[in-house]
Order: structure tokens, then C-alpha cells, then sequence
């Protein structure tokens, strides 16, 4: 049987019956006798643990809960992502793409192929066998399509917003002095064919 030490007489039990003993001879017969420190520190864990909840029910706590959460998801993403094979050999951009992208915008299956699709950043003759400049209308027509892509996306059409994405961040990689990639192989890593661009 499971007792508690009596807090009117300390250093004693009350049984069931309404009998009072010592907390040894309840203890010589078999008896858990559960002390006054005992049952301080239970109820004061049973306190904190009511804290803690009421705490976490605020929106200061739920707005801290958001913001771990997306901490240790954003950590997990650029682990994964910089540890691709393909990054190894394109650092630079691996690197932007864990500060530009997510899970959700970028799952790392399509990071891996986008990275494939690259030049590898540390190979001597990369440089030289990539086409020097873009086609004069090109990136304009990209912005277009882009923009186009995103309306479409705005209105719920899931594969606009793909693609949107991927013109975009074509955009950006373009963009970027340290890579050095032209938008014509920005958008060919990205899956996007430059034919399928209008320009309006």
C-alpha cells in the first residue's frame, strides 16, 4: 500500500482505517510511504509542468515554438542540401540555394538535379566552354514569363508556381558575379527550355 506521511504529525502515517502509525513500521510492513520532501517536490514539478503548458499556450510561447521549429527545419535543409554529392563541386551555390530556398521551395531531390545540371564551379575549363553572353531579348523575356507564371500561381495553378519559382531563381543564379553562369545555363539546370519563353 502506498501511504503518505501525515503533514500534522510528521514522521508518520495515517492509514486507511483512520489508525496512525510510524513511518518505519509502515515501512517494516511493506508499506511505500511517500515523505513530506517527496510529496513537496512532486507538487512543486506538478507547478512548473502547469507553467510550462500555460506558457506554451501564450502567443509569445506559440510564436517561440514557430520560430524553433523553422530554425531546426532550416538547419536540417542546408545540412542535407550541402552534403549532396552534387555540392560538392558547386559550393557557392549550394550555399544560395540553402539561403534562398526551403523544403517546401525547393525539395533537395530537384536541388541535387538543379546542381547536376552546373557547371562544377572548381573545374579550370569550366569557364571557358560556357557560352559567353545571353541572347539580348533573353532575360527580359524570362522576367515576363516569370511574372505571367506567378499571376497563374496567385490563382492557385500549382504547376505555374513551379515554374515561376524556377524562373526566378534562374534569374537570381544569373545574377550572382561569384558563379558566373549565364541565364541560358541557369535556366537549362532549372528544366526550363528557352524556346517555351514568349515575349510579349
Amino acid at each position: 500500500m502506498k501511504l503518505k506521511e501525515w503533514k500534522s504529525r510528521p514522521g508518520h502515517v495515517r492509514y486507511p482505517d483512520g489508525k496512525v502509525g510510524t513511518i518505519e513500521e509502515a515501512r517494516a510492513n511493506g508499506h511505500t510511504v511517500v515523505t513530506l520532501a517527496e510529496q513537496k517536490a512532486e507538487a512543486d514539478e506538478t507547478r512548473a509542468e502547469a507553467a510550462r503548458v500555460a506558457e506554451a499556450d501564450t502567443p509569445a510561447g506559440r510564436a517561440a515554438a514557430l520560430v524553433a521549429k523553422a530554425k531546426a527545419e532550416a538547419d536540417a535543409y542546408s545540412a542535407a542540401i550541402l552534403a549532396l554529392p552534387e555540392a560538392a563541386d558547386r559550393p557557392r551555390t549550394a550555399a544560395r540555394i540553402t539561403r534562398c530556398h526551403n523544403a517546401r521551395s525547393m525539395p533537395v531531390a530537384q536541388a541535387a538535379l538543379f546542381l547536376r545540371g552546373l557547371p562544377p564551379e572548381t573545374a579550370p575549363e569550366a569557364t571557358a566552354a560556357r557560352p559567353i553572353t545571353d541572347p539580348p531579348s533573353l532575360k527580359r523575356r524570362v522576367e515576363i514569363a516569370a511574372t505571367a507564371a506567378g499571376l497563374k500561381a496567385d490563382r492557385g495553378d500549382a504547376e505555374a508556381r513551379r515554374r515561376a519559382d524556377a524562373l526566378r531563381y534562374a534569374l537570381r543564379v544569373a545574377a550572382e558575379p561569384g558563379l558566373g553562369y549565364t541565364l541560358n545555363a541557369a535556366l537549362a539546370a532549372s528544366g526550363v527550355d528557352p524556346a517555351t519563353l514568349e515575349l510579349r
